[in-house]
């Protein structure tokens, strides 16, 4: 981390801003709708959500010519790409996360057992916020991209994995307050206080409309 300080920060913005360019390229490029495909999924389109596809901003993939079962090497190269970008991507974070263990193992030995437990929740985190993204990232993204080459007709929702990419960042959040202990204990306080505020004011409430509703019964007695 030492070299990115200063100006050299600058290049996090650059390695986000060039996967990002790669991606959108291949997406635009490799997966540009053709006759093929146009006339491939007109009728799924008009039968599932009773839209034109002729009229529509298409991007398919399709890893064979359902005519004559030839290989479209566009679609595969697509599919190179994406592999590639998420295999680097999953590399970086496997190296990273180890690098961080083996110089965060010789480091602790000197320090006390609070900073230790601390260090190893960390370090607990970071484990499982490379398994999140691998399960509700990867996983979805996977699935997208190599099921067409299985040559399988299969129609299934496209939210669903779009709902999975969204889990990922709420669950990042809950993973540091499960595992590290001085987040745990801040959140459940915070949460018991406004429990106990908030019974306290149904209590008040309850308190008010009982003596109130007395005080609607007494009144026609003393009247008389």
């Amino acid at each position: 981390m030492r070299f990115f300080r200063g100006w050299k920060s600058v290049i996090w913005l650059f390695y986000c801003l060039f996967f990002a360019a790669l991606w959108h390229s291949g997406v635009y490029w490799l997966l540009k709708s053709d006759d093929v495909t146009s006339n491939y999924f007109r009728e799924e389109l008009r039968k599932r959500y009773n839209v034109n596809s002729d009229e529509l901003p298409l991007r398919a993939f399709m890893a064979y010519d359902p005519h004559d079962h030839s290989i479209r090497l566009r679609n595969w190269l697509f599919t190179v790409l994406v592999t590639s970008i998420m295999a680097f991507q999953y590399g970086v974070m496997m190296y990273c996360g180890w690098q961080m263990h083996s110089k965060m193992e010789e480091k602790i030995k000197n320090l006390s057992a609070a900073l230790q437990h601390h260090h190893k929740q960390l370090f607990k985190t970071l484990v499982f916020q490379i398994t999140t993204p691998t399960i509700f990232l990867f996983s979805p993204l996977v699935l997208v991209i190599y099921l067409p080459f299985f040559n399988i007709e299969l129609s299934f929702p496209a939210g669903a994995t779009v709902c999975a990419f969204n889990f990922y960042p709420a669950l990042d959040v809950f993973i540091v307050f499960y595992v590290v202990t001085e987040y745990r204990t801040a959140t459940k306080r915070l949460f018991k206080g406004l429990l106990t505020r908030m019974g306290m004011k149904v209590q008040t409430e309850t308190r008010n409309y009982s003596q109130a509703t007395a005080t609607n019964r007494i009144s026609p007695l003393t009247t008389d």
